[in-house]
């Protein structure tokens, strides 16, 4: 892919544009939104390698590890080197992201009332959901104009 590179970290403000509504009560979709366009967009050690043109099956394929489960249901920690196995604390706070935890943490209790359970939800596994949340989340991207759909998805 030769788009631009998406290198936004998970500004608050950013967060709540892509929550599309609550961000209290959609900030697990809303990081994931994020952490979509990293892979989607990001730098060259970031970006996934999918052609203009992709299918679920193939985003899925390049997101995740080889033995990540192709069901419907919620992945269960098969594998501590897939996408699926880091919690939202560790897409947020990577190292390469350079965001401050407590700054961030600052930052949301600024913007609106924290979520009761952020600790909680902060430790939750972010990829952990179905395929069905996984293509909602696909959707909403290209619903916000960042990807076009056309029985695939493209860049």
């Amino acid at each position: 892919m030769s788009e631009p590179t998406f290198s936004e970290p998970p500004h608050i403000e950013l967060l709540q544009w892509l929550a599309r509504g609550s961000l209290k009560q959609n900030l697990p979709r809303a990081v994931r939104l994020w952490a979509l366009l990293i892979a989607l967009y990001g730098d060259d050690t970031n970006r996934l390698k999918l052609s203009d043109s992709f299918t679920f099956a193939d985003w899925r394929t390049a997101f995740f590890s080889p033995t990540h489960p192709q069901g419907e249901a919620i992945p269960h920690l098969h594998d501590p080197d897939c996408a699926c196995a880091k919690t939202m604390a560790d897409w947020i706070f990577d190292t390469q992201i350079g965001v401050s935890e407590s700054e961030w943490r600052r930052s949301l209790c600024s913007h609106d009332t924290i979520p009761a359970k952020l600790d909680e939800l902060l430790e939750q596994r972010l990829f952990a959901v179905t395929r069905r949340s996984l293509q909602a989340d696909l959707q909403i991207l290209a619903q916000i104009g960042w990807l076009k759909r056309d029985g695939h998805y493209k860049v």
